[in-house]
């Protein structure tokens, strides 16, 4: 499985991350599909005699290059960092102070010579190696702050959903922070790239629908977020009606202990839905199955008697159906792995979300 953590760039460069924010999205989609939106925050102090130019973002899901969003208006906008931040800050052209007497730079990210290494990285197996080019550089011992936004494409194993047969019952939310062990091989060797983290605060923010059942470690804070109010920030409805709530867990890293592989931070979250009524997807879906085994059983019954009263003119028509189940399995097959049509369904996929996103921004 993947990991975060930030890395050199080159191997002689020099840089300290003060801050790390991570915040997990979990918003609402079309037709019951949700949209996942990973957000990072990073505090950096250049420590080397040339400018600081490039970092490199190991990240534990699937992205591609369409993914990457500066977010450098959102933290210069008086409303939209009071909330990231959850108190007062202080905007001063381009610096931003929110610790208060502290004035940091608020860098810019370019998305178009940022860089998505696809041959370190995979969307089907859900992790990536981005290099994030920062705008302007970090003179030598100056800070900035950075946060960029990836819409994800793939989960990984940091997002797994609980299912009961095929219905959805809950998610496991496994974060790891410059967490080596158990990693994909082809990162076994950034373990000497990655950069220690002094701070570090882990958010996920889910419906209120999915119910805290346990973590690990114990989580700093919890509390409830009216999805309305984050609109500005997220740039779009956090889900259809507008009227979502959302729940925010928080989690940080003891005080004056640095977060590397030798120490790394790893949250567990476990939820699950409340039984009731919702989701009602899960009741539609199970509605469906006891239909499709109930007619089953109806042909299968129907075809024995017509076997045994007609014979081999009914068995002639069983035969056409197998085939066609075969040609269903077989197109299936090709789907998911015959290029041209691989091609077409990606191509269908990105229209429904750009479809989505419209809707949602809308």
């Amino acid at each position: 499985m993947g990991f975060f953590a930030v890395l050199r760039d080159e191997p002689e460069d020099n840089f300290d991350v003060i801050a790390c924010h991570l915040n997990l999205w979990s918003l609402g989609g079309l037709f019951g599909h949700r949209v996942f939106l990973f957000d990072v925050g990073l505090r950096l102090k250049n420590k080397q005699e040339r400018g600081l130019t490039k970092i490199r973002l190991a990240i534990p899901f699937g992205t591609d290059k369409e993914s990457l969003e500066d977010l450098h208006d959102l933290m210069l906008n008086q409303s939209s960092a009071r909330l990231i931040f959850g108190k007062p800050v202080t905007i001063d052209g381009s610096t931003i102070d929110y610790e208060g007497g502290v004035q940091v730079l608020v860098a810019n990210i370019s998305s178009n010579e940022s860089q998505l290494h696809t041959e370190l990285s995979d969307l089907g197996k859900g992790y990536s190696l981005w290099t994030i080019k920062i705008s302007p550089s970090i003179k030598s011992g100056e800070e900035c702050y950075a946060r960029v936004r990836f819409e994800l494409r793939n989960l990984g194993r940091a997002w797994v959903w609980k299912r009961s047969g095929l219905a959805k019952t809950g998610a496991l939310v496994d974060l790891r922070v410059a967490d080596v062990r158990q990693a994909v091989s082809e990162w076994n060797a950034l373990e000497d790239q990655i950069v220690p983290i002094q701070g570090i605060n882990v958010f996920v923010i889910s419906p209120a629908s999915l119910q805290f059942r346990a973590t690990s470690p114990s989580f700093h804070y919890m509390r409830l977020l009216e999805g309305r109010v984050w609109e500005p920030y997220l740039r779009r409805s956090s889900d259809f009606r507008r009227s979502a709530k959302l729940v925010i867990f928080e989690w940080r890293n003891n005080a004056g202990s640095q977060v590397d592989p030798a120490h790394p931070f790893r949250v567990l979250l476990d939820l699950s839905y409340e039984f009731g009524l919702l989701p009602l997807g899960n009741h539609l879906l199970t509605a469906v199955l006891v239909l499709i085994g109930l007619l089953a059983a109806y042909y299968a019954v129907h075809h024995v008697v017509e076997v045994m009263t007609m014979g081999l003119a009914t068995l002639s028509t069983l035969k056409l159906q197998l085939t066609a189940g075969a040609a269903i399995v077989l197109i299936s097959w090709f789907a998911r792995n015959y290029g041209p049509m691989k091609a077409a369904l990606n191509a269908a996929k990105k229209l429904f979300l750009r479809l989505e996103r419209f809707v949602y921004k809308a």
